[in-house]
């Protein structure tokens, strides 16, 4: 009898071969778990950071902007709410458009929108009209008439005497429900170098309808806020680290 034509038993396990077992699903069930337990919050540290980044260029080039503008108009900074001659409001992302707004409709909207604020100004106008960024209180003044009929004059930016340790644009809270930021980000005072270095409190944030739940200045970069100053370079601040040097100006 030829030996090739002997029969092989068949294998009776060969069809489940590569089939999971109910132990094995198990563990690539809890090997994904794991995975994404560590990614997951990866993820969202790297988008955080780009958020941060993205919102520390946004305020370069706003306190840049703002600069320029001084340049082309007798050194007067822009106004917060400034008028036409139709009695008209003209904000100031609307001032500081020519300087920021390079060809494209898009770049101004984007600009003045922290990335990690709650409410943005979407690009095709659905969601909410506002913005995220506050100006300082004494360099950037609304210039409307007042029901008294004054006017304010516009700062001039050669008065600033400390442009390096004088913020100028930062991160400002929201109100709710409009979703508007609050036009500046904190309260002034007269400079005096005695205190210079004490840290402000919350009273300078819960001026212009802010409040000590919802002041002016917001810390939504993992409890830190950021800020430009006069001179264009940007810093970080959590609560209680901002200085009256910071923020206080000379008459």
């Amino acid at each position: 009898m030829n030996s090739n034509n002997t029969s092989q038993a068949p294998d009776r396990g060969s069809k489940f071969s590569s089939a999971f077992t109910l132990i094995e699903l198990l563990v690539v069930i809890a090997i994904i778990a794991i995975l994404a337990g560590i990614l997951i919050p990866a993820i969202g540290k790297v988008r955080a950071t780009a958020n941060q980044s993205k919102c520390v260029s946004n305020l370069r080039q706003l306190a840049v902007a703002a600069n320029m503008y001084a340049t082309d108009n007798n050194g007067d900074f822009p106004a917060l709410n400034a008028e036409t001659v139709s009695s008209s409001q003209v904000p100031w992302f609307e001032q500081l458009r020519p300087y920021i707004d390079d060809e494209d409709s898009k770049q101004s909207i984007e600009l003045i929108n922290c990335p990690s604020a709650e409410y943005y100004l979407e690009v095709d106008g659905n969601k909410k009209t506002t913005h995220a960024y506050g100006w300082h209180s004494k360099l950037i003044l609304d210039t409307r008439t007042k029901s008294d009929g004054t006017k304010p004059n516009p700062y001039k930016a050669m008065k600033v005497q400390r442009p390096s340790e004088t913020i100028l644009v930062a991160d400002a809270g929201q109100r709710y429900p409009s979703g508007w930021g609050f036009g500046f980000f904190a309260n002034s005072q007269v400079y005096n170098a005695a205190t210079a270095e004490n840290a402000l409190g919350m009273s300078s944030f819960t001026s212009y309808g802010a409040s000590a739940d919802n002041p002016s200045f917001s810390t939504r970069h993992n409890y830190h806020g950021n800020a430009a100053f006069v001179d264009g370079h940007v810093e970080s601040f959590a609560w209680g680290e901002m200085k009256q040097k910071h923020v206080y100006i000379e008459n």
